[in-house]
């Protein structure tokens, strides 16, 4: 039954689409296994039951074991997997979970089921998810509560609120209703959240007391996300340096833009400026890398207007890390237009290749640039930035470093967080 509750859950919704259905065709035929039923694995190494009496952290990776996006909140899951483990090892083993068919062990290289391996956490242990699962634990919540009761905490990260406080940019109604109550369910019942923006963490307070809900166990922390592109190969990028020499042929400025195509973006707002700066005398364009989203039909067509194809507007649709790292190098400036974000990762990524940064004007942008970018507030006023940068580049060049972390720094800052959160939570 829990299978099929998901199937309609998801049920024509782009959003859940993209996260969810490759969990649910993966995994219907095995509801609930018994170790006689499983498929016979043979994995190159068997991943060892943790050790007697040692610590466990069981890491939930539902939906990125069955997906191939590796980008946003599965990149931030790439980087725990790669870097957890060892800061971790004197004190925990890490063991990774999926909730499809009943929570079970899967290896953490290949994501095969072991179903013959026990899971039975007690007390000491962690129930950590940071990937997206808005599923699972509302749907297996008498399994959750039996490992709390046991002593194991549950942690979970929260993104953004975006579902709470600008419905109108989720792809629909259903994926509006379902992470809602996935984000009531675990402020009711699991003892920690971490969020990753301090902004975003106030926003869960202030939502939590609205709603009156009351969990004394619960606490909340923070931690910013990092940045580690390196060098592309040359072989790779070579034709991408070549067209982007001749987009940018005669233009002193390049802005590059990197998110999904979606409403929360901003996209229209960006492509508006830059026509309207063109028309000014501004030579710059707007270069935008992103995958197509959700409610994208009218964004796209803005993009692809004849009056931006050709002049000051171009879009990549799908880049890897090697030539966005290209992009990234060989652009002037990184330009934000996002109404609302939990973070907004290429401030980082900019900010580690040395580029000014021009946003968005909203709370987690200046926490994110530490202040030290240049803000815009609508169209008009970032027409008006546009032609002021034209006329002194200063106002970019001239900026301030902003701070950065590596991954691996990231992920021991949120490792900090949350082991204060145990911490607090068991005294």
């Amino acid at each position: 039954m829990r299978m099929e509750s998901l199937k309609r859950s998801i049920k024509s919704n782009p959003y859940l689409e993209r996260i969810i259905r490759p969990v649910y065709e993966l995994f219907k035929p095995a509801q609930k296994r018994s170790e006689a039923e499983a498929p016979a694995a043979e994995p190159e190494a068997v991943p060892p039951p943790p050790a007697c009496g040692r610590k466990v952290i069981y890491f939930d990776i539902t939906s990125y074991s069955v997906t191939d996006v590796r980008t946003g909140i599965q990149r931030v899951v790439a980087k725990f997997l790669e870097h957890l483990e060892e800061m971790v090892r004197d004190e925990y083993d890490l063991v990774c979970i999926s909730g499809l068919g009943d929570y079970h062990i899967i290896e953490k290289e290949t994501f095969q089921p072991r179903w013959d391996l026990p899971l039975a956490p007690h007390e000491g242990d962690l129930y950590l998810s940071i990937d997206s699962n808005p599923v699972q634990p509302c749907e297996y919540w008498d399994t959750l509560r039996a490992w709390q009761q046991a002593g194991c905490k549950l942690i979970a990260c929260v993104y953004d609120l975006v579902y709470i406080k600008y419905p109108q940019y989720v792809s629909d109604e259903a994926a509006v209703s379902l992470l809602s109550r996935w984000l009531a369910h675990a402020a009711e019942n699991f003892d920690g959240l971490v969020c990753i923006s301090k902004t975003v963490e106030d926003e869960l307070i202030e939502w939590i007391a609205e709603q009156g809900i009351q969990n004394s166990k619960l606490r909340t922390g923070y931690f910013h996300q990092g940045s580690d592109f390196g060098a592309g190969s040359t072989q790779q990028t070579a034709p991408v340096q070549a067209l982007f020499a001749r987009i940018c042929r005669d233009k002193p400025m390049t802005f590059l833009s990197v998110a999904t195509i979606e409403p929360r973006k901003g996209y229209p707002d960006l492509v508006s400026a830059f026509q309207g700066a063109a028309r000014a005398g501004v030579d710059a364009i707007l270069v935008i890398v992103g995958r197509i989203g959700w409610k994208y039909d009218d964004i796209v067509a803005r993009i692809a207007d004849p009056e931006c194809h050709g002049t000051s507007v171009f879009w990549f649709s799908d880049c890897d890390d090697d030539v966005l790292d290209v992009l990234y190098q060989l652009s002037d400036c990184y330009i934000s237009g996002s109404y609302y974000e939990g973070f907004g990762l290429g401030i980082i990524e900019a900010a580690r290749k040395g580029l000014p940064v021009l946003l968005r004007d909203i709370p987690v942008n200046r926490e994110v640039s530490q202040g030290k970018g240049a803000y815009y507030k609508d169209t008009q006023d970032l027409i008006e930035m546009l032609k002021r940068i034209s006329e002194d580049p200063e106002i970019l060049n001239g900026q301030e470093k902003i701070d950065t972390l590596s991954w691996k720094e990231s992920v021991a800052a949120a490792w900090r967080t949350i082991q204060n959160m145990i911490q607090v939570g068991r005294t």
